[in-house]
């Protein structure tokens, strides 16, 4: 009687949260795993060789620099 009608998810509505999820989770591992295994290699590397933090230190700014180029290139692919 005075029911609003609903709005029915279309299958481009569900293509778009999709897209959107596979692209949040392919974000987060560009972002956290570079980090976080060059840490742990640099850890390791350091612990190895008995060497002061520098190795650590290194792989943690290797990782976040291949983390910055590997979101850009998601970027620059979303943007296509």
């Amino acid at each position: 009687m005075g029911e609003s009608p609903q709005p029915m998810k279309t299958k481009t509505t569900v293509q778009a949260v999709l897209l959107l999820a596979t692209t949040a989770l392919d974000a987060t591992w560009r972002t956290l795993v570079p980090g976080i295994v060059g840490t742990v290699l640099g850890i390791m590397a350091d612990h190895a060789l008995h060497t002061t933090p520098l190795i650590t230190i290194t792989g943690l700014v290797l990782g976040i620099a291949l983390s910055a180029y590997l979101i850009y290139r998601l970027f620059k692919a979303l943007q296509r």
